[in-house]
């Protein structure tokens, strides 16, 4: 095999000529080297997306036929619940919580990695799925595959049965049931991109996120793994717990590469009327479903409550006065006794008395 000479200066076209031609082969002058060069224009990309038809929605702009989205939440807060609902809809052609499903009935795969058939059983002895829903038991498909679950049961799975949508729930637990190791989740997370672009096959992966205290905005960091699984997905959405009910849950959207991402957040109310389902979906601001921290906001209170009694316990202090002693006392500039003041007359621990000084609030101390 004839080597090509090594230029270490960036070549051009012609020098690319002159190696052709010392190498016997033929080049054709006639046809310009820039024919071969990749057309990158970005508007040949923007006419491109004319052509092409919109994504239609399936469970409204949360997600679209062939996106991978994650669906991640803590445990006990009705992750599997709502993929059933999803599921179920997009089985029967139907909306799922007012969100839109543009599809007809269409066949869906659902591997679930947690729930046993007797499981299964209590929650939904009498519901009513379509044949659609195609749901087979994960401890036969570990026991056909030698205790591994691969991208090629899917292949295998949608091209047997029909179906380019699936759901796996949940992603968390595919190591722990299997004998695969720990990078088992990240590895399927690429398996799943791929197939999802060589056929289209639409996939929502549940998965878990840590203990999340309620007075905190969700936010994709509390999603285990989360620097790696969503660079993988075109959606991430994450279920949390309203502070307004035991019942209330809230479906935040934390990613959306396909449309405009949803500022409010989907509320609902987990029901058991037959079986576990969510009814009664709205739209809110987050904001309007996080608990106040009340212990530590009781802390800071008890640590204010001491500061009046030790510089308000006796006749009344001008502003000034204040500001100067407690910044002296503490060690800490003017500017921190004039914020400490505005924090006690906030939390209501002094008022002024008749000589415009001020003095404890005894009805709050």
């Amino acid at each position: 095999m004839k080597n090509f000479p090594i230029k270490h200066k960036p070549m051009t076209d012609e020098d690319l000529i002159k190696i052709l031609d010392k190498q016997g082969l033929e080049v054709k002058t006639d046809i310009k080297l820039e024919a071969i060069k990749k057309d990158y224009k970005i508007m040949n990309r923007i006419n491109k997306a004319k052509k092409q038809e919109a994504m239609k929605e399936l469970f409204g702009t949360f997600l679209h036929l062939g996106e991978v989205m994650i669906l991640a939440g803590d445990t006990g807060v009705g992750k599997t619940n709502l993929a059933f609902q999803i599921a179920d809809g997009i089985s029967k052609g139907e909306q799922t919580l007012n969100q839109k499903n543009e599809l007809t009935p269409s066949k869906i795969l659902y591997y679930d990695f947690e729930m046993s058939d007797q499981s299964l059983l209590r929650r939904y002895k009498n519901y009513p799925f379509s044949n659609n829903f195609l749901c087979p038991n994960i401890d036969d498909l570990f026991q056909e595959n030698d205790g591994i679950f691969s991208i090629d049961i899917i292949k295998k799975d949608t091209s047997s049965q029909g179906a380019n949508i699936v759901i796996v729930d949940n992603i968390s637990a595919i190591a722990l049931k299997s004998t695969q190791d720990q990078d088992t989740a990240l590895q399927l997370m690429k398996e799943f991109k791929k197939l999802n672009r060589e056929n289209k096959t639409t996939f929502i992966i549940i998965t878990h996120t840590p203990k999340i205290p309620s007075s905190i905005p969700l936010t994709i960091n509390h999603i285990a793994g989360s620097k790696h699984l969503t660079n993988f997905c075109d959606n991430v959405c994450i279920i949390g717990k309203s502070s307004q009910g035991s019942e209330n849950r809230y479906l935040k959207q934390l990613k959306s590469r396909n449309s405009e991402q949803n500022e409010q957040v989907l509320v609902m109310d987990l029901v058991d009327k037959g079986h576990l389902h969510f009814v009664n979906p709205r739209f809110d601001w987050e904001k309007n479903h996080l608990s106040i921290n009340t212990d530590r906001e009781e802390a800071k209170k008890e640590k204010y409550k001491n500061i009046a009694n030790s510089y308000f316990n006796g006749s009344g202090i001008g502003y000034k006065e204040f500001c100067n002693n407690y910044a002296a006392s503490e060690g800490l500039s003017f500017e921190s006794g004039k914020n400490t003041h505005k924090i006690l007359k906030n939390y209501d621990l002094i008022i002024q008395d008749n000589n415009k000084k001020w003095i404890l609030n005894s009805d709050n101390i």
